[in-house]
């Protein structure tokens, strides 16, 4: 689970770094609440760091809620309205073929689901008492949503597209 919630984390992150710079612009507003004058003067002594590399390495990625908002702010508009709505056609879920395939639609309990999967991540890290067992089916259910974001996106950076929904 952690390993899981690791990297979708990076998978974000290396999004923003390497197929988002059309959406530079609005990388400064996230700049703005999050980076200190010090962890600047240390960034901008490397060399050739983009906007994109300093919001990839200051933004966590653990939780539903963090992963929309700054989606949200790059991209100019809901971002979990956007992937939950896209169709991503001539996918292959569960080994049959379909020509068509809607988060919303077809996983309707994927935002709960994914919700879960950081709460877990987080009990499991964080408090050691509130650890627990998951069944193969459990499992697989928290983990599904991963696959289709992860699905969804790739499909929309391959087409360029994000136009709104």
């Amino acid at each position: 689970m952690i390993n899981i919630v690791s990297a979708l984390e990076q998978f974000f992150k290396q999004v923003i770094k390497y197929h988002l710079a059309e959406y530079d612009n609005n990388l400064k507003e996230l700049l703005r609440e999050k980076i200190t004058l010090w962890e600047a003067s240390k960034l901008f002594s490397e060399e050739k760091v983009k906007l994109r590399d300093i919001v990839a390495s200051f933004y966590s990625f653990q939780s539903l809620e963090e992963i929309n908002r700054v989606m949200s702010i790059i991209l100019g508009q809901d971002f979990i309205r956007l992937i939950g709505s896209r169709d991503t056609k001539d996918y292959i879920p569960r080994n049959k073929m379909t020509k068509s395939f809607v988060l919303d639609r077809d996983d309707p309990e994927w935002k709960s689901d994914l919700s879960e999967l950081f709460d877990l991540r987080h009990n499991f890290v964080h408090h050691t008492s509130k650890k627990r067992k998951l069944s193969q089916k459990q499992l697989n259910r928290v983990i599904n949503p991963v696959l289709f974001v992860i699905m969804t996106m790739l499909h929309s950076l391959q087409y360029k597209n994000w136009d709104k929904v």
